[in-house]
């Protein structure tokens, strides 16, 4: 085992120079050494948060594997520049699923099935599966597969990764063992899972990989967490880790992918203002960024040293009802609502251009609908003398008021402000309430809302955009949808994996939930936006902001 110290004097890695010299109000400021004097761990005048510095604590001795002394510390070419927001306040990938733990440790972990460039599932750490019957799963592992402390992967990590990562929460709903009852070792080479339901989004879910990290079972028993270790099968293994800097991650020379990674590192480095990664990435100081400000995206295309990779549009932004509650207990109302909404003036002036009309389904899911047929759904058409007739219809000839919980973002309030402009047009008076993201969940999840505006997340399967509103209730829950012709849709979705069949099955949904309008799908957009050097090839980007594919990309000489 090599050992990270993260507590000394860090020297410079080449590949961070230019960075470390940047003019002020640039990236970060040239880096000071972390002292020990104090007895704790300070960067000039500026103090860590106590939980990064626990990370810090945690990670001064962090074990990984390593060939020999002078591969570990020789360069051997070209690394490539990340920027991150920040550092990651966890890097356990049964535990920590937040977007900068993430593209993290998905460069450690892997797990058995993957997502290509085109979102379809691939072989990963199993070379192929089987399934004898619609609820088990039979996976065939790649054979000679090491962790970075050379120890061959074998059933008995698969085995003891699903159910650690289970124990910790991994099985909940919308997690990647969501239903699994059981997993066994069938030889040292094979692995069943048998699932409680069949589930045609079993191994999409499964390869998005949140909680389905295959970890070495010793590693994990000898250190008693991942807390201090992170030892895994991936194509990049942790070199060096500064909190509030950057970290370093070398190519993993003993990688099963052939001719993967492509460089010989990755940088990670925390560049928390937008405005700054571009200018870093303009002067060569970084080879990859990602901005939300789509402004930002548009000043980066006219420059040629750059390109915008900007995955399809993943991010739904809509607005949910209460449906147990007055007014959206009524379902014409709900319908005078969707039907008096200007669709494409939402994507004009909310989306920068960048948006896209949607039904419940984004662009980037492989079941969504053609922007024609999502034009043509029940109430998609803006007109306001069918809403005013639905209000009637519904009890409310002279309109009503309502309140929307929304999170106090810049590009949400835009959003609802629009929103808010068009109902009123009809006489329908939408009230505005800012709550931070937990307290939206948190009342949503109570009941205790009227309306609530949501950008959602990427989602592997298309069960994912739409559970919130769509599920019948249960648990409690009684805002949601109670319609027997759709739950029926949903249920034979979830089982069917015929590919055809299922695209028949969620345009039927679709259909439905327009007409149902458990909520009014506003408009579909990237949840950021890829700027990347023209010298880089290869990477891809996903539409979940997933760094997975940074073990393709290279960097031209």
């Amino acid at each position: 085992m090599a050992i990270v110290r993260i507590l000394g004097t860090l020297r410079v890695h080449p590949a961070l120079r230019l960075y470390s010299t940047s003019r002020a109000g640039g990236s970060q400021p040239r880096r000071k050494s972390i002292g020990r004097k104090s007895g704790r761990a300070h960067v000039g005048a500026r103090r860590p948060t106590p939980r990064v510095f626990v990370a810090a604590l945690c990670l001064a001795h962090l074990s990984l594997s390593s060939g020999s002394p002078s591969e570990a510390t020789r360069e051997r070419g070209p690394w490539l520049k990340v920027a991150v927001e920040a550092s990651p306040m966890g890097w356990d990938p049964h535990v920590d699923f937040d977007l900068t733990a993430r593209e993290h440790w998905e460069q450690i972990y892997e797990t058995l099935v993957q997502l290509g460039p085109d979102l379809a599932v691939e072989p990963a750490l199993a070379e192929s599966w089987d399934r004898p019957d619609p609820r088990t799963y039979v996976f065939h592992l790649r054979r000679g597969v090491l962790f970075h402390h050379r120890r061959e992967m074998v059933a008995g990590d698969v085995v003891y990764s699903f159910e650690r990562a289970r124990r910790l929460g991994a099985g909940a709903p919308g997690r990647a063992l969501e239903g699994m009852q059981s997993v066994e070792a069938v030889d040292p080479a094979a692995v069943r899972v048998v699932l409680s339901a069949p589930n045609a989004g079993f191994l999409s879910a499964l390869a998005a990989n949140r909680g389905a990290a295959i970890v070495p079972r010793d590693v994990v028993e000898r250190h008693g967490s991942l807390k201090a270790v992170m030892v895994g099968t991936g194509p990049f293994r942790i070199k060096k880790y500064e909190p509030g800097f950057y970290a370093e991650l070398e190519r993993n020379p003993s990688y099963w992918g052939k001719n993967l990674p492509r460089v010989d590192g990755i940088v990670f480095v925390v560049t928390r203002d937008e405005s700054a990664r571009v200018a870093d990435l303009r002067r060569g100081a970084l080879d990859i960024a990602s901005v939300r400000d789509a402004r930002l995206a548009d000043g980066a295309m006219a420059d040629k040293s750059l390109r915008v990779a900007s995955p399809p549009p993943a991010q739904v932004i809509a607005m949910a009802f209460n449906q147990e509650r007055p007014p959206f207990a009524t379902r014409k109302l709900r319908q005078a609502l969707s039907a008096a909404l200007d669709r494409d003036a939402l994507v004009k002036a909310a989306a920068g251009g960048h948006g896209e009309l949607t039904a419940a389904l984004p662009p980037a899911s492989p079941f969504a609908l053609s922007r024609g047929d999502v034009a043509r759904l029940a109430f998609y058409r803006r007109d306001p003398a069918l809403s005013r007739r639905l209000l009637a219809e519904g009890g409310q000839p002279r309109g009503f008021d309502f309140t929307a919980l929304v999170v106090d973002r810049p590009d949400l309030l835009e959003i609802a402000r629009t929103v808010q402009a068009q109902l009123k047009e009809v006489d329908v008076r939408m009230g505005i309430q800012t709550v931070d993201a937990p307290t939206q969940a948190n009342r949503r999840r109570a009941g205790d809302f009227q309306a609530v505006l949501t950008a959602g997340d990427w989602s592997p399967d298309p069960d994912g955009y739409v559970r919130a509103e769509a599920a019948a209730p249960k648990d409690g829950e009684r805002h949601r949808t109670a319609n027997p012709e759709l739950e029926r849709a949903l249920e034979d979705s979830r089982v069917a994996i015929d590919t055809a069949r299922r695209a028949e099955l969620w345009r039927r949904i679709q259909g439905l939930l327009a007409e149902e309008v458990p909520a009014v799908w506003l408009l579909a957009r990237p949840a950021g936006f890829d700027l990347v050097r023209a010298a880089v090839t290869g990477y891809v980007p996903r539409p979940d902001l997933s760094r997975g594919t940074l073990k393709y990309a290279g960097l031209a000489k």
